[in-house]
C-alpha cells in the first residue's frame, strides 16, 4: 500500500505539474492571439527564466548525461518523476521534491499573481486563465506539502495520510490568503508592491543573516542562505529552507510575519482611494474572506506543524 501511495503520489505532482506549465503556455498564446504582446512576453518571461534556472538546477544536483539532456531539452521534472516512480528511492523522491519546490516558487506564485493582477485590471475573466491560476495554486501548495513530507521522511518521522491531507488544506487557505493580498495591493497601488516585496525581502534577508552569523557561520556562506532562504518568504514559510538548526522559533515569526503583512497590504488597499481603481465594491468582502481565513488558518497550520515536527 506504501508503494502504491507513493506512486499515486508522483502521479498526482507530475499531473499538476504539467497542466500547470501547458495552461500557462495557452494563456500566453491567447495573450498573443489577441495581440496583447506586454501580457504575452511577461507571461512568457515568468515560464521560460524559471524553467531554464530549474534545469540548471537539476544537472546540479545529478550530473551524469541523461541529466544534461533532459536539462538541454527542458525535461528535467519530468525525468525525475519518471526516475522516482521507476525507482521510488527516497533520495531520489527527495530530491525531486526540492526541485519541484523551486520550480513552483519561481514559477507558479510569481505566475499566479501575474494573471490574476491581469485579470483584476481587465476586470475580464476567461475561463483558460481562470483554469490556469487554479492549476498554479494546486501545483504550488502541492509541491510545499509534498517537500515537507520528504522532509520529515528524510529525518525518519512519521508523516501520516491525515496529517498530509491537513498541511496540503493548510497550505492552499494561507496562499490564497498571502497571494490575494499581493494582487489587491498591486490591483490599487501597481508598482509600488515591487518596493514592498523588497523591503520584505531585505528584512528576511538581515534577520537571516544575523542568525546564521550568530551560529558560527562564515560570513560568505551566511550571505548566501540569506539571499537564497529569504525569496520563498514572499509567498509563504517553510521549515525545510529555513537555514537553522532549530526553526520552530522562526516558522512562528514568520507566520506572524506574513500575517501582519497581509493585513497591511490589504488595509492599506482598501482604505487609500486610488485614481483608476474601481470594482472595490465587489473585491472587498472578497479580500476581508481571505485574509480572516487565511490569517486564522495560518496560525493554527504554523502551530500545528511545528509541534508535529516535535513528536
Amino acid at each position: 500500500m506504501g508503494k502504491i501511495l507513493q506512486r499515486l503520489s508522483l502521479l498526482v505532482g507530475l499531473a499538476l505539474y504539467l497542466f500547470d506549465y501547458g495552461s500557462d503556455i495557452y494563456v500566453a498564446v491567447q495573450y498573443g492571439e489577441n495581440n496583447e504582446f506586454w501580457w504575452f512576453w511577461m507571461t512568457i518571461g515568468f515560464i521560460g527564466i524559471p524553467s531554464i534556472i530549474v534545469n540548471i538546477t537539476a544537472i546540479v544536483q545529478l550530473v551524469n548525461y541523461l541529466t544534461c539532456i533532459a536539462a538541454v531539452l527542458q525535461l528535467s521534472i519530468v525525468g525525475r518523476y519518471i526516475e522516482a516512480f521507476v525507482s521510488l528511492e527516497h533520495k531520489r523522491i527527495y530530491l525531486l521534491a526540492m526541485l519541484r519546490y523551486l520550480e513552483t516558487i519561481m514559477e507558479s506564485a510569481p505566475q499566479w499573481c501575474l494573471q490574476v493582477y491581469i485579470m483584476l485590471r481587465q476586470w475580464y475573466f476567461p475561463s483558460y486563465t481562470v483554469v490556469s491560476s487554479v492549476f498554479s495554486l494546486l501545483s504550488l501548495a502541492w509541491s510545499i506539502t509534498t517537500l515537507e513530507k520528504e522532509r520529515a521522511t528524510h529525518e525518519d518521522r512519521g508523516f501520516e495520510t491525515c496529517e498530509t491531507i491537513f498541511f496540503l488544506m493548510g497550505q492552499l487557505f494561507t496562499l490564497i490568503s498571502r497571494l490575494s493580498a499581493i494582487v489587491l495591493f498591486a490591483y490599487v497601488f501597481r508598482y509600488y508592491v515591487i518596493i514592498f516585496l523588497a523591503i520584505h525581502w531585505l528584512l528576511l534577508v538581515v534577520i537571516i543573516f544575523q542568525i546564521q552569523r550568530r551560529g558560527g557561520e562564515s560570513f560568505e556562506k551566511s550571505l548566501l542562505l540569506s539571499l537564497l532562504a529569504a525569496f520563498p518568504s514572499l509567498f509563504h514559510v517553510s521549515k525545510t529552507v529555513i537555514p537553522t538548526k532549530n526553526p520552530k522559533a522562526e516558522m512562528i515569526v514568520g507566520y506572524i510575519f506574513i500575517v501582519l503583512e497581509n493585513i497591511i497590504m490589504v488595509t492599506l488597499s482598501l482604505t487609500i482611494e486610488m485614481p483608476g481603481v474601481s470594482h472595490m465594491d465587489v473585491l472587498m468582502p472578497i479580500a476581508v474572506s481571505f485574509l480572516v481565513a487565511g490569517s486564522i488558518l495560518s496560525i493554527i497550520c504554523g502551530i500545528c506543524c511545528t509541534d508535529l515536527d516535535d513528536n
